[in-house]
């Protein structure tokens, strides 16, 4: 699915330029942890097509649909992906959701792993950069988060690894060895990096307690006070 997706184009078109293909879980280049060798899934439909012919589909699928949920905030965005998906050959079904359900689905816990999961999507955007993803990547991680996706005993412990070294150096390579092996678990993938948009004027008044961010070639954020 992510090989099916045109990244270029939409940052191109949808974005008008202002995006570039990437991104990782709340994640983003000059993040802690961040590897600037990493760079986003290429577009390649015919390596889509092969994929899903060596996995079966949808012959071998008891359940071919794949469901997508989304809220209306989301539904253009989602419309553009199911357009690159068909494209494929993946039928995707696109399900709009009021906003507080929609977020009854994402933060809850498949407790038993070994049940089957018939599949599904949520798209997660566009507020998903922080200067430091601990705390969200525990949630998508790890068995102990809140998403239902993490059931992975070597993850956690990569985690708990992470988590647990209190050199600064150290504690960054494992953190990026973290997000290493998430992304491997396909549990999600970035299709485009937003870039900030600052505005400066000898008008604007004294900037109040929150996030700001500032355009240094990387999208980073600090806290103003």
């Amino acid at each position: 699915m992510s090989y099916a997706i045109n990244r270029q184009e939409i940052c191109d078109t949808y974005y008008r330029g202002t995006a570039v293909p990437g991104g990782r879980w709340f994640t983003a280049p000059g993040g802690f942890g961040w590897d600037d060798s990493w760079t986003a899934d290429p577009y390649d439909p015919a390596l889509a097509k092969q994929l899903l012919q060596e996995a079966g589909y949808p012959d071998a699928f008891d359940k071919s649909t794949i469901d997508f949920y989304v809220t209306a905030t989301q539904s253009d965005f989602a419309q553009l992906l199911q357009g690159y998906w068909s494209a494929v050959g993946i039928d995707v079904k696109i399900t709009l959701m009021e906003s507080s359900a929609w977020f009854g689905i994402v933060f809850v816990r498949n407790e038993d792993p070994t049940a089957p999961q018939a599949g599904g999507m949520w798209m997660w955007g566009p507020w998903a950069v922080v200067p430091n993803a601990i705390y969200h990547s525990a949630n998508m991680y790890t068995s102990q988060g809140v998403h239902t996706t993490g059931n992975d005993p070597h993850a956690d412990a990569l985690y708990a690894k992470a988590t647990g070294e209190l050199d600064p150096e150290l504690q960054r390579q494992y953190w990026t060895d973290v997000l290493n092996y998430a992304y491997d678990m396909w549990v999600n993938t970035g299709t485009v990096l937003i870039q900030p948009l600052v505005m400066l004027s000898d008008r604007i008044g004294e900037v109040g307690r929150g996030w700001v961010f500032i355009d240094d070639a990387y999208a980073t954020m600090t806290h103003a006070e």
